[in-house]
């Protein structure tokens, strides 16, 4: 069985903020008023946790699940054809 679950992130701030995917630590420019989409996928269930700084917002996915952005529909990355590694499970 796999769980799926996603957010949206909305930067409500007037200038530009960057999105940190963790632990992946990719970055991401999200302009004023611009929404993103964030899925996170794992055969375990979890939560996304959310921090913000800054000009920073910072998501972090949870044990064992993988993570897709989207902006308007399309998917943002290094390399959207194939997917990111899964959050490592053995974490201390």
């Amino acid at each position: 069985m796999s769980f799926t679950s996603s957010i949206t992130i909305a930067n409500q701030y007037q200038k530009e903020v960057t999105l940190h995917l963790e632990p992946w630590g990719e970055q991401f420019a999200m302009p004023c008023e611009a929404r993103f989409v964030i899925t996170g996928e794992s055969v375990e269930p979890g939560s996304f946790e959310i921090e913000f700084g800054n000009d920073e917002i910072f998501v972090w996915l949870w044990l064992g699940s993988v993570a897709r952005v989207f902006s308007n529909g399309k998917e943002l990355g290094d390399n959207i054809d194939s997917p990111r590694t899964r959050v490592p499970t053995d974490i201390p």
